[in-house]
């Protein structure tokens, strides 16, 4: 990351501590003001409850807001996910899958047709507009508190306009929080950069394909344009894209040295860093390294990652059964994650995804089930 980058993020993350402090102070003195400045443990309850309903209603509209602003700018449906509920587009209905990404509350992947000049795609409606919808409720939130006298409805009114206030913030200003880029942090890089529009609209179009069921192998070696190792957020992306699709392949060789060369990027984003170590790991599994090498990022961090991951990552469970089937040899519980992945057929969102990580299964399976 670059000097301005840097300011940037640190900028982003002070403006939003006090946006955050100002919001919540705000609604807690609203809400002492309106109880008679009595504070009973069911008040305090109740203002939890709400805070958590604005939350969670903030998150959906949030994703709404990038919904809405994508269709009305070309680009078509692919999932919306609110916590680990998400609704897929798949034969031209909508179904319910199941799915998490760490770092991130919720979700709205969307794709687009591939045109003559992806360098020129529309970006800034579809990465603001989450935030916008947070900014036009946060006003409603604002209107309805200043002109309703009931004082749970102002409270109510209150705290859901410091939350949509601190949504919007912690979105739209330029930072990364959980080591995971926000909305503000992508219209900045790719307000700077024709060759970042490229290559996060060829990611969406790679996405949108994976999603109706077509794998990284057999999709066009154009839309892997730009990746790079040691470069930058959308660079290192399309790096480890490339890297999955040499798993596709059952290259697992190459895939390896890429995902190694990878973790060398010191400005590595943390999401990818540990699935990195991830894939490293699976590689060094089923290419006979030792076990010495295999667990060499094997720590507390990452061991949380996978458990946390593994709830909903099939590529969770196709490291899993490789790790406990040829590292342990324990037989038992390789066996379980193997039923739990072969579970999550109608559960998971991505189609060609899990394609791909159940075929790789079972290509372990039948190789490494007599050793």
């Amino acid at each position: 990351m670059g000097k301005s980058e840097k300011k940037s993020s640190a900028v982003g993350k002070i403006i939003m501590t006090g946006f955050g402090a100002i919001a919540g102070f705000a609604a807690a003195s609203v809400f002492i003001n309106t109880v008679d400045g009595e504070m009973s443990v069911f008040s305090l309850a109740a203002v939890l409850l709400i805070f958590l309903l604005s939350i969670l209603l903030g998150l959906i509209i949030h994703e709404a807001g990038h919904l809405v602003c994508g269709l009305m700018t070309g680009y078509e449906f692919v999932s919306f996910r609110v916590g680990s509920l998400t609704i897929v587009k798949e034969n031209g209905r909508l179904v319910r899958r199941k799915f998490t990404v760490a770092g991130t509350g919720g979700q709205c992947v969307m794709t687009h047709e591939l045109v003559e000049n992806p360098e020129d795609m529309p970006y800034f409606w579809y990465h603001f507009g989450g935030g916008f919808f947070n900014i036009l409720c946060a006003v409603i939130g604002l209107v309805m508190f200043l002109i309703v006298s009931n004082s749970t409805l102002r409270t109510c009114f209150a705290v859901f306009a410091s939350v949509s206030v601190i949504l919007a913030v912690m979105n739209l200003i330029p930072i990364k929080s959980m080591g995971v880029p926000n909305d503000g942090y992508n219209i900045y890089l790719l307000h700077r950069s024709p060759k970042n529009r490229e290559m996060i609209f060829n990611n969406m179009v790679v996405n949108g394909l994976q999603y109706r069921g077509a794998r990284l192998r057999d999709i066009s070696e154009e839309l892997f344009y730009g990746a790079d190792p040691e470069g930058g957020i959308y660079e290192t992306a399309q790096a480890i894209i490339s890297a999955n699709r040499e798993l596709d392949r059952h290259n697992f060789e190459s895939a390896k040295d890429m995902y190694r060369r990878i973790l060398d990027n010191p400005d590595l984003l943390e999401l990818y860093k540990n699935e990195c170590k991830c894939e490293l790991m699976f590689t060094r599994i089923v290419t006979g390294e030792s076990k010495e090498k295999v667990l060499e990022n094997y720590d507390k961090n990452l061991q949380a990652y996978i458990k946390q991951t593994g709830k909903t990552y099939i590529m969770r469970k196709r490291l899993m059964y490789a790790y406990f089937l040829i590292i342990e040899k324990d037989l038992d519980k390789a066996q379980t994650e193997y039923q739990e992945a072969l579970k999550m057929r109608d559960t998971y969102p991505c189609k060609g995804e899990y394609n791909s990580e159940t075929e790789i299964i079972e290509y372990v399976k039948e190789s490494f089930s007599n050793i």
